[in-house]
């Protein structure tokens, strides 16, 4: 019969302990880095790892502030001139037509959307206003103490990837065209009815033929 193991010290545990914490660490730091699943955008949990977050909490804290709102809802609007009502929800362009218009826009020092001064908008297409805010955003995130990169060992390829799959889940997130069109007529339908209501009960009053009672009509 052989001997019984000896019980571990506590200094072996604690030092396994450590051991599983470091590769988790590592686990996390390979992360923010290298290539990004094309359906990331889909799932907070994944979002969160790619970010580097804790938790999917860090992450929805950080996808609801000016960090991310701020660009995202500029975006938007600069994009309100290409929505129609009557097409389908427009999807947006692909990564990597923003990804080479933001080369072609940055090389050799043009700047064309990280400049400060004098952006010429008006010239800018659908896929120009994405890569205004896929820039930006990367400029804040990356240099401010409230950015989702700030401190982070990252290469501006990948953080920029990661932003576009934040402005993929802001996108995924928006109702439908058919939704909206349906609340919007919905919204319309009850002001007619509420002024109805209203004009019923503010007109002036009425006398009838041979009655002294006042009737509404």
């Amino acid at each position: 019969m052989e001997p019984p193991e000896p019980p571990r010290s506590p200094r072996k545990a604690t030092r396994k302990l450590s051991e599983i914490l470091l590769s988790t660490e590592t686990g996390i730091n390979l992360m923010v880095t290298g290539p990004v699943p094309a359906n990331t955008f889909k799932s907070v949990e994944r979002l969160s790892d790619a970010f580097g977050f804790g938790s999917t909490d860090a992450f929805e804290s950080w996808f609801e502030s000016d960090s991310f709102k701020l660009f995202y809802n500029e975006l938007r609007e600069n994009l309100k001139k290409y929505d129609d009502p009557s097409q389908p929800q427009r999807q947006g362009p692909q990564y990597a037509a923003v990804d080479k218009a933001i080369y072609q826009g940055e090389r050799n020092g043009l700047m064309k959307y990280s400049s400060i001064y004098n952006l010429d908008l008006d010239e800018f297409t659908e896929i120009d206003f994405y890569a205004l805010c896929v820039v930006k955003m990367s400029q804040f995130n990356q240099n401010s103490r409230d950015g989702a990169f700030f401190g982070k060992k990252m290469s501006l390829a990948d953080i920029q990837c990661r932003l576009w799959h934040a402005i993929l889940r802001a996108n995924y997130n928006l109702p439908s065209r058919q939704a909206r069109s349906k609340k919007t007529n919905l919204s319309i339908d009850l002001q007619n009815a509420n002024l109805g209501r209203s004009g019923l009960a503010t007109q002036a009053p009425h006398r009838s033929h041979g009655s002294s009672t006042d009737m509404y009509i």
